[in-house]
């Protein structure tokens, strides 16, 4: 059986409230297998949402977690009367975390990192715990900049000829290291711009989506603005342009003209075009 794709429009007049029990309605009528909206239920949707959030768990800490909490088996009815209350205090433990995340990588990345000395760091999100306190997050902060420093220098090291790259091994001030952290900094000051620039709207809409997901992995509720989406990454083109785009270094550039469409019949978009405005 195939879940299904919500795409709900709602008209300007609907806020967020209104649409979370829309599509919670729409789900309870037309799922093959409507779930009972009870505890179980509301759990689900609080771990689908925290995995959403911060599927690295990498920003919030254990503090942030326990006062989510109090919400796990209160969700159900705060979906059915459209309460969004959890996920504003979400969002705001979120933000709080991000500012002061950017500030803690930017301070790491500007140290020569020591390669040399023996550290763990577990990769597998799933494995992973909340920081047990700030300076645990931190710290943890610190190892993973110093992770993706050092798989950077060793990517960079080993295309570099034998000798080379052998020789950069053996040191942790090298220009390999170097370099090695401005790409990273330069990749997660990217990333850092992505995330901020999510909004309240946004991720209230990812909210709605984990209301739907809770009843099976194949259920979604896609927003006006993300079943636009969808319909580029299905088609592989942008209804009335006719070109496949891809997002590279902060801009959108054309990957390639599809034969026979708007933008090959107008002969001015070229592929590696970036679309600055």
């Amino acid at each position: 059986l195939i879940g299904v794709a919500i795409f709900l429009y709602s008209g300007s007049e609907a806020g967020p409230s209104d649409t979370l029990r829309s599509v919670l309605q729409i789900v309870q009528k037309y799922h093959f297998a409507p779930q009972e909206i009870d505890d179980a239920y509301s759990k689900r949707v609080f771990s689908l949402y925290l995995k959403r959030l911060d599927p690295g768990k990498r920003f919030l800490i254990q503090d942030d977690i326990d006062q989510l909490k109090h919400y796990e088996t209160q969700l159900d009815d705060d979906i059915k009367t459209g309460n969004l209350e959890f996920v504003s205090l979400a969002n705001k433990l979120l933000k709080q975390r991000l500012a002061e995340s950017k500030a803690i990588y930017k301070q790491a990345i500007q140290n020569p990192q020591d390669l040399s000395k023996d550290e763990t760091f577990e990769t597998d999100w799933d494995r992973r715990s909340y920081a047990a306190n700030k300076p645990a997050w931190v710290d943890d902060w610190r190892k993973f900049i110093k992770y993706q420093v050092l798989t950077t220098y060793i990517a960079d090291a080993e295309s570099a000829t034998t000798n080379e790259a052998k020789d950069a091994l053996t040191k942790t001030n090298s220009a390999y290291e170097i370099a090695a952290r401005h790409k990273v900094e330069k990749n997660m000051d990217s990333y850092f711009d992505r995330l901020v620039k999510e909004t309240d709207s946004d991720r209230i809409d990812a909210f709605i989506d984990c209301v739907a997901n809770a009843n099976d992995p194949h259920t979604s509720y896609l927003a006006p603005q993300q079943r636009d989406d969808f319909d580029i990454n299905i088609k592989g083109s942008l209804e009335g342009i006719g070109a496949v785009l891809q997002e590279e270094d902060g801009y959108i550039k054309v990957a390639r003209i599809v034969p026979g469409g708007p933008a090959s019949r107008q002969k001015e978009l070229k592929a590696q075009d970036s679309i600055i405005k």
